[in-house]
Order: C-alpha cells, then sequence, then structure tokens
C-alpha cells in the first residue's frame, strides 16, 4: 500500500508537496523487494530535496549497476560523497573503499578513524577499513619523510648561499670602494666599509647603481631601514631629495624613536635610527654622491 501511495504522488516536481510523501520508509521498502527501478526514482526524488539517504541511494545504483545502466564508480563517488557530508556512516564507508582500493580516484581518507572507532561498523567491514587505515600511516610517514627532507634540502641551500654570500663579503671586504658604495654603506651601518650583515656593490658598467648584499638584509627590507635592494642615483629625484627626522612609536620593528628618513618627494629608500649615524656627515656624504652621480633634477 506504501508502494502504491508512493507511485500515485509521483510527478516530474519532486519538490512538490506531493513529493514530501518520498521517504526514507518508501526508499527502504522498495530495496526490500528488490524494485530497484522505483528505488532509483525515488532516491533521485530525495536527492532533489538535498536528502543524505537519496544521494546515498543513487550513490548504491551508481556502485553497483542494479538499478539499470552499468556501474559507474565516478558517479557513485559524487553522490557517496555528498551523503557522507551529511554523515551518513554508510556513504562515508563506502566512499573511503571506493576511493582507497581503485587507482582512479584520489584516496579519500577523511573518515577512516572515526568509522573504525564506530561500534556499529561490522568486523568484516573494520577489516576492509583497516588496509585504508594502514595505508593512511605509511602515507604519512612517507609525508614526515618528505618534509624532513624538504626541511633538510632548504638548510643545505640556506647553507650554501650563505657561504657565497660570505666569500663574497671577504673578496669585497678587501677591495677598494667607490664613493657611492661608501656613501650608501655609512648610511646604513656606519661603516664606509660595510659589514657581513649588509654592504652595497656598485654595478661594473654603471657604478652609480648599486645593489645590496649581506645576511641581514631580509630584516633590514622588512623593518623598512631598506625600501629597496636595487638603487639608480642618477634616477633619484636629487632635488626633491631630503634626509628629516621621524619620530616612530617602538615597536617590535622600530627599536628607537627618531629615524632618519631618506626620501625625494613620496618616494622613501631608508629609515635609519638617528644614533646610528652623523646627521651632519650623512648630508655630507650625499651630496658628494650625487656630486659623482648627477642625475634627474626638478625645478624645485
Amino acid at each position: 500500500m506504501l508502494i502504491g501511495n508512493v507511485e500515485g504522488s509521483w510527478g516530474a516536481d519532486c519538490t512538490s508537496p506531493r513529493g514530501i510523501a518520498y521517504g526514507r520508509e518508501f526508499q527502504l521498502q522498495l530495496f526490500k523487494n528488490k524494485d530497484f527501478d522505483k528505488y532509483k526514482k525515488i532516491s533521485a526524488c530525495m536527492a532533489k530535496q538535498n536528502k543524505a539517504r537519496g544521494f546515498a541511494g543513487l550513490g548504491f545504483c551508481a556502485r553497483t549497476g542494479r538499478c539499470g545502466g552499468n556501474k559507474d564508480l565516478n558517479a557513485a563517488v559524487k553522490y557517496y560523497t555528498r551523503a557522507a557530508k551529511m554523515g551518513l556512516i554508510a556513504s562515508q564507508y563506502w566512499l573511503t573503499i571506493i576511493t582507497t582500493q581503485s587507482k582512479n580516484f584520489k584516496p579519500n581518507y577523511t573518515y577512516v578513524t572515526s568509522l573504525l572507532n564506530n561500534p556499529r561498523i561490522p568486523q568484516k567491514a573494520k577489516k576492509n577499513l583497516q588496509k585504508a587505515k594502514n595505508d593512511l600511516t605509511e602515507i604519512r610517514n612517507l609525508e614526515k619523510i618528505k618534509q624532513a627532507k624538504k626541511k633538510d634540502d632548504r638548510r643545505l641551500k640556506a647553507q650554501k648561499r650563505q657561504q657565497k654570500l660570505n666569500r663574497f663579503w671577504r673578496k669585497y671586504e678587501n677591495k677598494e670602494k667607490s664613493l657611492a658604495e661608501k656613501v650608501l654603506n655609512y648610511t646604513i651601518t656606519n661603516k664606509l666599509n660595510g659589514d657581513a650583515g649588509s654592504f652595497w656593490v656598485s654595478d661594473k658598467k654603471n657604478p652609480c647603481v648599486l645593489q645590496v648584499y649581506g645576511t641581514k638584509v631580509p630584516f633590514l627590507q622588512k623593518t623598512g631601514v631598506i625600501k629597496k635592494k636595487i638603487i639608480n642615483l642618477k634616477k633619484i629625484n636629487q632635488t626633491a631629495f631630503s634626509i628629516g627626522r621621524e619620530h616612530k612609536p617602538r615597536t617590535f620593528l622600530y627599536n628607537a624613536r627618531w629615524y632618519f628618513v631618506l626620501k625625494s618627494g613620496p618616494i622613501i629608500y631608508f629609515q635609519v635610527a638617528t644614533s646610528s649615524v652623523d646627521e651632519s656627515r650623512l648630508i655630507k656624504a650625499w651630496r658628494l654622491a650625487f656630486e659623482k652621480c648627477p642625475g634627474k633634477k626638478s625645478a624645485f
């Protein structure tokens, strides 16, 4: 009689008030009677109402091919995924089994642990899940090894960069510095030669173009001491260039309170603590640098 009611209320619009009659009890009765053709139709209507059992029923039909048509594991995974997200344990089980036992899918281990801990899961099913659990453990161990290797590789690369930088610094330390190099080195380090933490190197073809190197450069950039890693002195508006004092609240990034801000118009090039360098010497140094590398000028 229940099935008759279902047939009587069958229509194209599964979301109509009559479609509400498509409940779990009718679906289950059809399944027990092995009336899989109607079972698929009622499952489709339930799925249209966003019912987990509807998606699970369509997943069964696609997985087994017993509702007409061929097996379609891709469709089964799609339907079981919807039902599994809604908390349906059986769908979580089949989603896990299909995706972990077939090479055609990315394994889904989301529900393995909770299923194994669920007392309602039969022991036979748990044996199937245990293999997935073992695979997951192996994958996690391999992932740990992979991550450890990546970490070691990054450490080795950092060491090589550090060694290369140290060799570069030793070579730079013993060479005669250009005026531009001395000015920028003094601005940042209060030393004409710079130091291993930061030192400026002039381009061989264009001595007025300089690039900063050193172990502290990332930190100096983060704290705003250095705004640009490469500076072309000739492209700075030298008329608008100024060295002024600015007060900043003391924070993690700003350890000092007063800073010399070297800028040209709105473009800031350096921010150095006033305690680090002598103001009059700094101004003189930059005046000499612009005389050596004359470039962009404006009316004021």
